[in-house]
């Protein structure tokens, strides 16, 4: 369960860089300002709304919306691939 390996934070931080389709998600540091809530849907599915964050990196609007699935990255961090096929939950 990958939000269970960022130790079952309410928020995360979002982290990309330019050049790459992948998206990090990390614990957010105490009382960050720029942590996303996350969203508990079932036991096993989690969203967060990233609206903001995705236009500041100019991510195109056909990903948005999608659901995919996180995997550990390492250093407490999970990562989303934005050209995997989305997930069909």
């Amino acid at each position: 369960m990958a939000i269970e390996d960022l130790g079952e934070p309410e928020a995360v931080d979002l982290f990309k860089q330019r050049s790459e389709s992948i998206i990090g998600f990390g614990a957010p540091v105490a009382n960050s300002p720029d942590a996303y809530k996350i969203r508990h849907h079932t036991k096993h599915n989690h969203q967060v709304a990233g609206k903001a964050f995705l236009e500041v990196y100019e991510i195109l609007e056909d990903v948005w919306g999608r659901r995919y699935k996180a995997e550990p990255l390492g250093n407490n961090m999970l990562a989303v691939n934005l050209m995997q096929i989305p997930e069909d939950l």
